[in-house]
């Protein structure tokens, strides 16, 4: 830990921390979601093209949102804690769909960040020994999550499968308390909290598919949004932390980030518009820290980390999630849902 704190000394970690212009992005952002997601449910004589470039912008913007949020509930924008940072959040997950506020802040901001890639963890891959006493309906999992199995199969739709499947569960779980990994244990009171952030998020996109007078194409207009919020953001979440090993509950997490997250390399331009989301072991080490210092921590950290400091292009980074089996048998090793096919957790710095 001693070490990792040097960087504190290089970089100023307060920097940027008041900085507004997270609330640019994010109010552009809602402004081209909003727009676009009206101006398409009121045109139903749109051209094609027009149509599919639409769900791309919208896509993206719904991710750009989601992002905003996440970064706003770490306390990045400099607001205060109170109902406007509350309604932003919010705002912000409308791009999610599935996603609440409520269930993000113990889901991710405690969960994942005190216990990254321990058993505790609901961002880990799942076991084998969580699916084996379903026998060959295991096997299902092939199809839809992406592994070696159907590598070209499971590129297309896969990613956004699990980011679909991960929030539906954390609510659904939480909500009827499964006792599993995605079991939130909230409290009544939470429960009812992010009930209605839920289904005031499904009523916001109703009430956008109203607009169309109900049509086929409004819905699909929305449902493809959906796919690309959820593709994209499946290609960074679940490339920072799967291709990682567990750790041991007994082991600080602080001083093992360089061990359980992997960054992204990517051209510099989407960086810039997805708020430096790829820089993930950098955000791991300063969770409250502004997008806008991501980069400087990079340079410290290849500068004075560099055997420990994993970065991926984004192409391996994805090859290495296609290439290996699904469910951990252990902390270092991956394997299918019968225990064959076994490999062991390796990583490979840069593609």
């Amino acid at each position: 830990m001693n070490d990792l704190k040097k960087i504190r000394h290089k970089v100023d970690i307060s920097k940027y921390k008041k900085d507004r212009t997270l609330f640019i992005h994010f109010f552009i952002h809602l402004f081209i979601f909003l727009g676009l997601m009206s101006f398409v449910m009121l045109s139903p004589e749109l051209h094609w093209a027009l149509y599919f470039l639409f769900i791309i912008v919208v896509g993206n913007s719904m991710l750009v949102m989601s992002f905003a949020a996440h970064e706003m509930s770490h306390g990045g924008g400099g607001l205060k804690k109170g109902w406007t940072l509350k309604t932003l959040i919010h705002f912000g997950w409308l791009g999610g769909v599935f996603t609440t506020g409520t269930n993000q802040t113990v889901a991710h901001n405690r969960l994942h960040h005190i216990h990254t890639n321990k058993l505790n963890d609901p961002d880990r891959r799942v076991l084998q020994k969580e699916v084996s006493p379903y026998g060959k309906w295991a096997s299902l999992f092939s199809f839809f999550v992406p592994s070696h199995h159907y590598p070209k199969m499971t590129f297309l739709y896969g990613f956004a499968f699990l980011i679909f499947s991960y929030h539906n569960n954390l609510f659904w779980q939480t909500l009827f308390n499964s006792k599993q990994i995605y079991d939130l244990r909230l409290s009544v009171k939470d429960k009812l909290k992010t009930s209605l952030e839920y289904f005031s998020n499904l009523l916001v996109y109703g009430l956008f598919w109203s607009m169309s007078g109900f049509s086929f194409k409004g819905l699909a207009f929305i449902g493809f949004s959906y796919f690309v919020v959820a593709w994209l953001s499946g290609f960074y979440i679940i490339t920072n932390h799967l291709n990682c090993s567990l750790l041991d509950q007994e082991m600080d997490s602080f001083e093992n980030t360089l061990k359980t997250t992997v960054s992204l390399e990517i051209p510099k331009w989407i960086d810039f518009l997805h708020l430096y989301f790829s820089h993930h072991v950098e955000h791991h080490l300063f969770p409250a820290a502004s997008h806008k210092l991501f980069p400087e921590l990079r340079e410290a950290l290849l500068k004075d980390f560099k055997d420990e400091y994993k970065i991926l292009s984004w192409s391996k980074a994805i090859r290495l999630i296609l290439e290996r089996p699904i469910f951990l048998v252990d902390k270092d090793t991956i394997a299918d849902w019968d225990g064959k096919n076994i490999k062991r957790v390796a990583f490979v710095r840069k593609a």
